[in-house]
């Protein structure tokens, strides 16, 4: 075997720890955070939903979650082109490490957030959860636009760019299943009253996964990284220089492509409407079927999350499977052919919601448990590729040997970040177990994929001749 075929596998392996270790921590967490903080405010009440003070601030315990979530995207967006930034300069192993080190810090100020709901100390529940939204802000901002990059840049080292939908897709299937076990276990614990042991489990996954990727994962070498020392030394000037540049490139680039501009304002849907389902639909589904749904660990419980995600696993393995299959027989998918494909996935992504509303809002008979489990399916189905087709479309519309790769996604990642703020403020959140909220960043994909599909196809960028 050549050195050159032993690189995919080795890049993907690192892609593979990356991937499973996000998921399985995300599961253990994603379904019950929210939830815990709740419990904590409301615990310290006795039971009820009555007023927290804290300084100046008095809100009810919904109002005080729906702030921190706020506070925690806006500390997303001021760390995003900064992280982005720091990835170029300092290497992107560099970024993505970091990145996992700050998880497992937002996971140990879960645990200590817990604590203190148990304690009865709202203060204390509501100041751990505003350091774990920083801690996760930092956490966050370092991976999403340098492992992107990574992966582009170490396929482009090794002329297998081409692969890189077909790689994204297959650890996307991973993802999920580990995501799904993760849930699964989080959700258990959580409703057994152990879910201290699912944000300890968290931090341990993802304290072993930063030692492992210490030692199996490899810098993109054909980009002249920074050292931490270089900032103090002798080269700091040229450092400081290097880094401006990098801003001014990162800020040029993007303003002159309105395509790429196009895919970020859709990501930007995608994502908020991907933040109100996945956080909101267990509370939605046990404030409306209570009947339904038990308040301990049962088999409808089970059922709803296995769906969900089981539908999101087989979604992202057709669409693995469908990909594969192309690249043996039609080559690498270009920029407008990921257009359709994200925009077929993204019309399909939302049509669950708008039928949802429909159904719960203007039918008489509501919204029945087994119509929304379908609902769901369908929906979560859609969720398994629709990151994968936008995130290749992004890379796409990035050229090759583009150093400044990160700080371009991660300026695309704060407007996704400012569209889900404005969302927020102006209709999600305000009714946070009513489906109808769900309506505004539904109709939001829908207008920002139309618009995205419009300009890929009739913009042509202008070519430079020397």
């Amino acid at each position: 075997m050549t050195v050159q075929q032993a690189k995919p596998s080795r890049i993907f392996l690192s892609l593979l720890i990356i991937r499973c270790s996000i998921g399985f921590v995300l599961g253990l967490y994603l379904f019950n955070v929210a939830a815990v903080m709740y419990d904590g405010l409301v615990g310290a009440s006795s039971g009820l939903e009555l007023p927290i003070t804290i300084g100046f601030l008095t809100m009810l315990p919904m109002q005080w979650l729906a702030l921190l979530f706020c506070t925690g995207l806006v500390f997303e967006v001021l760390l995003e082109v900064p992280t982005g930034i720091l990835a170029d300069s300092l290497g992107r192993k560099f970024a993505i490490i970091s990145s996992i080190v700050f998880g497992m810090l937002y996971c140990g100020s879960l645990l200590l957030m817990w604590w203190c709901g148990t304690q009865q100390s709202p203060q204390g529940v509501i100041f751990w959860r505003l350091v774990s939204h920083l801690l996760f802000a930092f956490s966050f901002t370092f991976y999403s636009g340098s492992f992107l990059a990574w992966v582009k840049d170490a396929l482009d080292e090794i002329s297998a760019g081409s692969r890189l939908t077909e790689l994204l897709a297959k650890a996307q299937v991973l993802y999920f299943a580990m995501l799904l076990f993760g849930g699964l276990l989080g959700l258990f614990l959580w409703l057994e009253g152990l879910v201290q042991w699912a944000y300890s489990l968290a931090l341990f996954i993802y304290a072993l996964a930063a030692v492992i990727l210490c030692f199996t994962m490899e810098e993109n070498r054909q980009f002249d990284f920074a050292q931490f020392s270089d900032f103090l030394g002798k080269s700091r000037h040229k450092v400081w220089m290097d880094i401006s540049h990098t801003w001014r490139f990162g800020a040029r680039f993007i303003k002159k492509e309105p395509r790429l501009i196009s895919v970020f304002a859709t990501v930007a849907a995608c994502n908020a409407l991907m933040y109100l389902v996945d956080f909101i639909w267990p509370v939605f589904t046990r404030a409306h079927f209570t009947e339904k749904m038990s308040h301990g660990f049962s088999k409808e419980w089970a059922m709803l999350l296995i769906i969900a995600f089981g539908a999101s696993l087989v979604g992202s393995f057709v669409f693995s499977k469908t990909v594969t299959y192309y690249g043996k027989r039609g080559g690498a998918l270009d920029s407008r052919r990921l257009a359709i494909i994200s925009a077929a996935t993204n019309f399909f992504y939302t049509i669950p919601i708008f039928v949802a509303v429909v159904f719960s809002t203007f039918i008489s008979t509501g919204l029945t448990l087994p119509m929304f489990m379908a609902i769901l399916l369908i929906h979560k189905f859609s969720d398994g590729a629709l990151p994968i087709a936008l995130q290749s479309l992004q890379s796409e519309l990035i050229p090759t040997e583009t150093k400044e790769r990160s700080t371009i996604l991660s300026l695309g990642a704060m407007l996704k970040n400012l569209v889900i703020l404005f969302l927020f403020f102006f209709g999600i959140g305000k009714q946070a177990d009513s489906l109808f909220s769900w309506i505004y960043p539904a109709g939001a994909v829908v207008v920002t994929t139309v618009i995205m599909v419009l300009v890929i196809f009739l913009y042509k960028p202008s070519v430079k001749r020397g």
